[in-house]
């Protein structure tokens, strides 16, 4: 089948699109980040090369929905309609419910879905029921691989193919106010223990009147999501879910140091309600000036310099996230676009993924939206070039640790088993051995009830 080359179509794609508002015109956005632009350049279509074959058809894409995927899809879908006469539906289902419902759409089998958006974390699990088919049986020999960082590409490859294309990439960076730094003759930490010093420090009383009212830390404690963030000092600290015999590990001197570290850390230098935070009252408090640094998820960044979201614009520093025992351990983990195994339009699918991937794309979604979630190189050194947070996100990316949750199917299990295990520690409910060891137990009887024949070789490799 010859394939098309429409760079040329596109670009008229563009000008029907904008004389011919539809129902997939742009969304209004009522701010933009300072790395926002006015532009409203066309998305070209002209890597890959599209193939006259899927024109006529109609795909449905199955979205979290997470403004900074979708939004930018929704304002550029119409140009790769006009240019490839593919159609495209879009389903978005809030991200609580989308970890349900997708399963449900897998196993009834259904043709009605063509490509799904999932978190790497899930990955395992989902290749071994089946339920995707490899996107590199679909991609043309010239499609650029090479863009993509490979660790990204190595997250979503199984069996030696390659089953889908990385968006939103996340990494833990660490965010802190630097004129408070200054003030108080902070240096940025290296280590967790000089990280803990600092934030010890910034908890005070800065108008005289007997309370504290500005705090050195704070992390996410809400069960649904402190298994997040404090991986991140598990891992650094030297801990490990399982041990190389894939033996439950979380009762390790060093799982108990560092969930003694990240309790103090909430308990003593945390707003008051810090211990049951979400991700967004993390970063909140550094957004309204009362919290001095965080360690949490880069996705988040460009919102700390946006003027009509914070107040601390231009306050802000980036940096790895300091050293523990074992270095420094961040995550590194994106979404991929898959295709479903049982889409009939797997051709037009593909045609998507490669288009809603490419670089002109995440250009665009950083100049209009500060999207800080990129998974191209080449825009990668764009975005460093025009924030500031780009180059901490860069040098995270490169220690960044592809099992900070081990890549098996029971993933999940043993984030939420972790999750609450952290969340009694830091209510107090349970004592932090006796939280672990709850932990530990759960984490065993999947392992246990999975019944492995052969321990994968990252966690052989101490990597679990």
């Amino acid at each position: 089948m010859k394939k098309r080359n429409i760079a040329a179509a596109i670009l008229c794609a563009t000008v029907l699109v904008a004389c011919s508002q539809t129902e997939k015109g742009p969304v209004q956005k009522e701010t933009e980040t300072p790395a926002a632009s006015q532009e409203t350049s066309s998305v070209a279509v002209d890597e890959p090369k599209m193939k006259d074959s899927a024109a006529g058809q109609t795909i449905t894409v199955y979205y979290a929905d997470n403004p900074d995927v979708v939004d930018p899809i929704k304002d550029k879908v119409g140009e790769f309609e006009a240019a490839t006469g593919i159609k495209v539906n879009i389903e978005t289902v809030p991200e609580s419910e989308s970890r349900t419902k997708a399963p449900l759409i897998h196993a009834s089998k259904s043709t009605e879905y063509d490509v799904f958006v999932e978190a790497t974390n899930g990955f395992a699990g989902s290749v071994k029921a089946g339920w995707y088919d490899p996107v590199d049986n679909y991609l043309p020999e010239d499609f650029d691989l090479e863009d993509f960082p490979k660790a990204m590409l190595e997250l979503m490859t199984a069996d030696g193919h390659l089953y889908g294309l990385p968006i939103r990439s996340e990494t833990n960076i660490m965010m802190y106010r630097k004129d408070v730094f200054e003030e108080l003759g902070i240096e940025v930490p290296q280590t967790l223990e000089e990280y803990r010093a600092a934030a010890e420090k910034m908890t005070r009383d800065t108008n005289g009147d007997g309370k504290i009212d500005f705090y050195g830390t704070a992390h996410r404690g809400d069960p649904g999501q402190s298994a997040y963030s404090f991986t991140y000092f598990l891992k650094s600290m030297g801990g490990h879910f399982l041990n190389p015999e894939m033996k439950a590990d979380m009762t390790s001197p060093e799982a108990k140091q560092a969930l003694e570290l990240y309790c103090e850390l909430n308990q003593q230098f945390a707003p008051p309600g810090g211990i049951v935070y979400t991700w967004d009252q993390v970063f909140g408090g550094i957004q309204n000036g009362t919290v001095g640094m965080i360690i949490d998820s880069s996705i988040q960044a460009g919102i700390l310099e946006d003027p009509n979201k914070s107040t601390t614009v231009g306050k802000i520093g980036y940096a790895v996230p300091p050293k523990g025992a074992a270095g420094s351990k961040p995550d590194l983990k994106c979404y991929g676009y898959y295709i479903s195994a049982y889409s009939l339009k797997k051709e037009a699918a593909s045609q998507f993924i490669q288009w809603a991937t490419g670089s002109d794309l995440q250009k665009y979604a950083f100049d209009k939206y500060g999207v800080a979630a990129l998974t191209r190189n080449s825009v990668l050194d764009y975005a460093s070039n025009k924030a500031p947070y780009f180059l901490a996100i860069k040098e995270a990316m490169k220690v960044g640790d592809i099992y900070y949750l081990p890549l098996i199917p029971e993933c999940d299990g043993i984030y939420g088993a972790t999750g609450e295990a952290v969340s009694a520690a830091l209510a107090g409910t349970k004592g932090i051995e006796e939280a672990l060891q709850e932990a530990n137990t759960k984490i065993q009887k999947m392992i246990d009830d999975a019944a492995y024949t052969e321990i994968p070789e990252f966690i052989r490799d101490g990597k679990g």
